[in-house]
């Protein structure tokens, strides 16, 4: 007997498992250049931001006014006093070059000779401005005065190196 007369299947006819799509060689790829791709991205990001923090320099501190502005605050005349001189008044006169100090001792009605200085603003922050002076006429000693504003009409001043208080003042006259 034919096996294909009792009804026995042809082994040709039997069901198939449905074949596999073979895989693609190198399909990995673009995935792992695209990863590579974005973290290295995110890496240039976050070193452009530390540089731009650590290196940037506003056109004014935060809060604050430039040298060059705050140097314009202390332009005008100024009368002050000291704690520790409590018989003598300072005065003071600011130009943009020159700023000149005279003292009167008004128990013994005495003027000191008047003192010239040239100036320029070194840095400003807050409401201190720091300005380097020197002598015009004389010995050249550069020395740093710490400005602290009160507010427009109302400054102090120390210079840096000793600390001592020279004066508070309070503004007389713009410029």
């Amino acid at each position: 007997m034919d096996r294909r007369q009792i009804g026995a299947r042809d082994p040709d006819d039997a069901p198939r498992k449905p074949r596999r799509k073979a895989k693609k060689k190198g399909g990995a790829a673009p995935v792992v250049l695209t990863i590579v791709g974005m973290v290295g991205l995110l890496v240039a990001s976050a070193v452009g931001i530390v540089l731009y923090v650590k290196y940037a320099r506003p056109s004014a501190p935060a809060g604050g006014l430039s040298p060059a502005e705050m140097g314009g605050r202390f332009l005008g005349n100024w009368e002050g006093e000291s704690p520790a001189r409590p018989s003598l008044k300072v005065y003071l006169e600011v130009t943009r070059e020159r700023i000149t100090l005279r003292a009167h001792n008004f128990r013994t009605n005495e003027w000191g000779d008047p003192l010239t200085y040239t100036w320029r603003p070194v840095r400003a922050a807050g409401a201190t401005l720091v300005v380097r002076r020197e002598e015009v006429v004389g010995e050249k000693h550069d020395i740093e005065w710490s400005i602290v504003f009160a507010s427009d009409d109302a400054m102090s001043i120390t210079p840096l190196r000793d600390g001592k208080l020279i004066a508070n003042f309070r503004r007389v006259r713009k410029r």
